[in-house]
């Protein structure tokens, strides 16, 4: 669910405090943030640029 929630933005938590307790783990957070960055760009902006 976190994966989801982070590559569309959605906001969805599985914890009270959300990623709060992860905040220091860089095996977290890099993923979540790349999610985020990848979602935001959506896949035609992605495959465009891939396509070149």
């Amino acid at each position: 669910m976190s994966t989801v929630s982070a590559f569309n933005n959605a906001g969805f938590a599985l914890y009270s405090d959300s990623l709060m307790g992860f905040v220091t783990d860089p095996w977290i957070c890099l993923p979540i943030a790349l999610a985020v960055i990848a979602g935001g760009l959506g896949f035609p902006s992605c495959s465009s640029c891939a396509a070149g």
